[in-house]
């Protein structure tokens, strides 16, 4: 129907996008066969990648993302993906975050630098939904066990940063029984947590001082 109006092409266009993003609320499956069927008759459809994962992805921002990551690099993947991510890390941060360990340590990761974007937006998303008393050991465990090695230790370094000022004696413990998680080089910057998150740690463990609340 949107194409048999006596519009403009480019308003035709648009309303085959809006009609897809409706679409994609209810049957994400359907949309995606109409969007390679617009693209087969000669309709540009790189716009209308964003618009359909933002709307599969608040049923299923998984299966919204894998199949944003099928096309190939641009800003409109990259818009897509941050979208939904956004969503997907304030629904199931956990999930997320396993997700973006397996294919990060997968032979071929789609796109590395994207992911570990979304890495570090689920790794945030479950440090403050515990409210800075994460699963500390646990995070440095998934960091190291990274295939990528240093991406292995900026994770690792992260995690750290925020473990010593909630709790220096358990982070030093951990450090001490793990000398080779970084470089000595990296060490020294545990104690350097910019003075930005270190306000809002304080604010969220209630370690404010009355002038600053």
């Amino acid at each position: 129907w949107t194409q048999s109006v006596g519009y403009h092409a480019d308003t035709k266009r648009l309303l085959l996008a809006a009609a897809l993003a409706t679409i994609g609320h209810q049957n994400p499956q359907l949309c995606v066969e109409w969007f390679h069927k617009a693209r087969e008759v000669g309709i540009d459809v790189n716009t209308f990648v964003p618009r359909i994962t933002n709307a599969w992805g608040h049923h299923d921002p998984r299966a919204a993302i894998e199949w944003a990551l099928t096309f190939p690099e641009s800003t409109e993947r990259l818009r897509a993906v941050q979208r939904v991510a956004r969503k997907w890390k304030d629904q199931d941060a956990l999930g997320m975050q396993s997700w973006v360990d397996a294919q990060l340590n997968a032979e071929n990761p789609p796109d590395a630098k994207l992911l570990g974007l979304m890495q570090h937006m689920a790794l945030e998303a479950v440090v403050q939904a515990a409210r800075y008393r994460p699963d500390w050991e646990n995070l440095l465990q998934r960091a190291q066990n990274m295939k990528d090695a240093e991406r292995g230790r900026v994770v690792t370094l992260w995690v750290l940063q925020r473990w010593f000022y909630v709790a220096p004696e358990e982070a030093t413990a951990w450090m001490e029984q793990n000398p080779a998680a970084l470089n000595d080089v990296l060490k020294p910057r545990v104690r350097l947590l910019p003075d930005d998150e270190r306000e809002k740690i304080d604010r969220v463990l209630g370690r404010l001082a009355v002038d600053q609340l």
